[in-house]
């Protein structure tokens, strides 16, 4: 029942040991919007079930080396960053009939395997008039992006993928 931003970090001693994090049941807000959540897994995983679907949460930011949305989610602003780990590439993975709804802010992806699960999934932002963004990046600077099945990228988003994106 917390107001504000809520932390969890696998990482609490900072000693750089990286632990996953998986949430399987709902995780939703005391009060529409008044508390954001970042979870801090390094280069360890993250998984989540529903967020802020009975209840809003603030903003929602994810460092991890696997992110994986298993549930809807109504935050007021998405940000996933995925981050090699050394044993595995690092990905962010969108599950079958969710909706990522970023409340009238942004959602913003960094990871250089990203899979939006063609089956109704829906990333968008609703609730404000425009000025919205949804914003793939590879995992550094010099990662390349490909449109289109087959082409060529150090992340490949195909037609399939970018059309389950959508801005009201």
């Amino acid at each position: 029942d917390a107001t504000g931003l809520v932390t969890i970090n696998s990482d609490a001693n900072g000693t750089g040991a990286a632990g996953n994090i998986t949430f399987i049941n709902a995780i939703n807000d005391n009060s529409a919007g008044d508390s954001g959540l970042t979870l801090k897994a390094n280069t360890g995983d993250v998984s989540l079930a529903d967020v802020g679907v009975t209840t809003r949460i603030g903003a929602l930011t994810i460092t991890g080396n696997d992110i994986t949305f298993g549930g809807n989610v109504e935050a007021t602003g998405i940000t996933a960053t995925a981050k090699q780990n050394g044993g595995d590439n690092d990905s962010i993975v969108v599950n079958t009939n969710l909706i990522l709804d970023a409340n009238g802010s942004t959602i913003n992806f960094a990871s250089d395997d990203i899979n939006i699960n063609t089956t109704g999934n829906t990333l968008t932002s609703t609730g404000a008039a425009g000025g919205t963004n949804i914003n793939f990046q590879g995992e550094t600077l010099a990662s390349t992006i490909g449109l289109g099945v087959g082409a060529a990228g150090t992340l490949n988003l195909t037609q399939d993928e970018l059309q389950r994106v959508d801005n009201t």
